[in-house]
């Protein structure tokens, strides 16, 4: 048992071992204690208990997005065998991650609604799954590169 005092009252939460406080949405509006306020209670924060799952959500895909944005300008740097300065955000950089990000959300829908892999292929599902979206993946890495070296070789051309 967990006893919490303050303008709100002393409350009782029964801490179980689920994992929905450990999720951060629930310690952010951990006053209000996951129910309405009582109607003469000062809690203010009873919309934060809605908001919160949204702004979670976001911030997860605004870091996603951000690590992929800086694994693939790592990945176009290092990779092609030319020499050239490193930029977080290219053309072909946005593209890519465009691309991995779309391809991954609609290959979920696909794996999660229409394929039976499972049923199919037994255990080795979840490897063929894995492969399929590596592929993907890697079909949007190369068409990101291809776009930065095409309007790299275009950028060549004019300045000549």
């Amino acid at each position: 048992m967990w006893r919490s005092g303050g303008p709100f009252g002393r409350r009782v939460v029964q801490q179980s071992s689920s994992s929905s406080y450990s999720d951060p949405c629930h310690w952010i509006s951990f006053s209000c204690y996951r129910r309405r306020p009582d109607p003469g209670s000062d809690c203010r924060f009873g919309r934060v208990e809605q908001a919160a799952p949204v702004f979670f959500a976001t911030l997860r895909w605004i870091i996603i997005e951000l690590s992929l944005l800086l694994g693939l300008a790592v990945i176009y740097y290092f990779g092609p065998d030319a020499k050239r300065k490193f930029q977080f955000i290219s053309p072909g950089n946005l593209v890519g991650a465009a691309l991995i990000a779309s391809a991954s959300i609609g290959f979920r829908t696909y794996v999660s609604h229409f394929g039976s892999y499972n049923a199919t292929y037994g255990s080795l599902g979840a490897v063929i799954i894995l492969m399929l979206w590596l592929y993907l993946s890697g079909i949007a890495l190369l068409a990101g590169s291809e776009i930065d070296a095409l309007l790299g070789e275009e950028k060549r051309q004019h300045h000549k």
